[in-house]
């Protein structure tokens, strides 16, 4: 704590400090996120981005299922094409390296992450196998969970039906 020669001042949605207060501020925040503008003698400081460290991946029953715990605030968007599945997370972080260490087997043939531009991305590659994977969020847990379920059965040889009579 340190004392204060003048009271911090809130006017509608901005808070206003004495400057003798920002190097105390300084020494508590991260250099990242914060610029001073000295024109308009203002500074400003983003907000954290927020860090996805941990994916975790299980096969349970018939069905592969990915774990992502989420910060506050994290916002998502899936997409699939053909093979792939991602998982996009704009203004996010993500550890590469210990995501990338995940081994699976079943219906989800990779786990890949990587960073583009501001957002975090989590791609699977889905077995020839895999359905339509589910995806639910569980805001109690902070949780993202994936479920890949196998696909239809294809028919066998001995289930397809008899050839047409020729005619």
């Amino acid at each position: 704590l340190c004392g204060l020669e003048t009271a911090p001042q809130r006017f509608v949605a901005e808070l206003y400090l004495p400057l003798s207060l920002l190097p105390v501020i300084g020494r508590s925040i991260a250099a990242e996120g914060v610029s001073w503008d000295s024109t308009k003698r203002t500074l400003t400081v983003q907000e954290p981005r927020f860090g996805i460290s941990s994916v975790t991946w299980e096969h349970a029953g018939s069905a592969d299922i990915l774990t992502i715990a989420l910060p506050d605030s994290a916002r998502f968007e899936h997409s699939r094409t053909r093979s792939r599945f991602d998982v996009r997370f704009p203004g996010a972080t993500i550890d590469t390296a210990s995501i990338n260490r995940i081994r699976v087997a079943g219906l989800v043939d990779s786990i890949v992450a990587f960073q583009t531009g501001e957002s975090a991305v989590l791609r699977m590659t889905l077995s020839p196998g895999a359905g339509e994977p589910r995806v639910d969020f569980l805001e109690d847990q902070a949780q993202l969970l994936i479920t890949v379920p196998p696909g239809p059965a294809a028919p066998s040889a001995g289930t397809l039906p008899p050839p047409a009579p020729d005619r």
